[in-house]
């Protein structure tokens, strides 16, 4: 059987945190990642340059750098430069996104939106339908108005950031005033709703 290659960077990762958290022996974890024993006892002797007994350029992050920006990224909203800037490292900005990007667990994506409801809002929401259920011609005096606000410094909801595959995704609250927008509102009604019917059925 072939060589197998060194240590990929999310293993280097498990590695590191079941050690220094956990304090799994060397046994135990070369069983959890399916490596060899020696792989890991190898790894531990000289963990600062693990992977850099190579010819050619030497890798500006050592292990401990590389954990570091990937326990950092994991869920948080942290660019690259503001990470670079948080662990005093002198990397390139775009070293550090190929780094987080090779990592097999971690990807960069776009926060879910998600409308912030009060426990009171949520009660309030639940008692409408009951309250209502009997009624008919009441809903004649009814109007539903809404508002959609555009910004005019760019859209809503451009949030990314480094996501940890194995936990649930992140969720931001929208921002719901603010200045440097246009507001449209628009109201439908019992009325509105005839005077369309009336017109797609000439």
């Amino acid at each position: 059987m072939g060589k197998r290659k060194k240590l990929s960077s999310s293993e280097i990762f498990q590695i590191s945190m079941l050690k220094d958290k956990l304090n799994i022996s060397n046994q135990k974890i070369a069983n959890m990642i399916d490596r060899n024993e020696k792989v890991i006892r190898n790894f531990f002797k000289d963990r600062e340059n693990y992977g850099q007994n190579y010819h050619g350029r030497k890798s500006s992050l050592t292990t401990r750098h590389k954990s570091l920006l990937i326990r950092g990224a994991c869920n948080s909203l942290k660019s690259a430069s503001k990470l670079l800037v948080e662990f005093n490292l002198n990397v390139s900005v775009r070293k550090t996104q190929q780094l987080l990007s090779s990592c097999e667990f971690i990807m960069n994506r776009k926060q879910v939106k998600k409308p912030f409801l009060s426990k009171q809002n949520i009660e309030v929401r639940m008692k409408f339908p009951i309250n209502h259920i009997s009624w008919k011609e009441e809903w004649h005096k009814i109007i539903f108005s809404d508002v959609k606000r555009f910004n005019l410094d760019g859209p809503d909801g451009l949030f990314h950031y480094w996501h940890d595959l194995r936990t649930e995704p992140k969720i931001f609250r929208k921002r719901q005033s603010g200045g440097g927008s246009v507001r449209v509102w628009e109201a439908i009604g019992y009325l509105k709703i005839q005077i369309l019917f009336s017109l797609t059925t000439r």
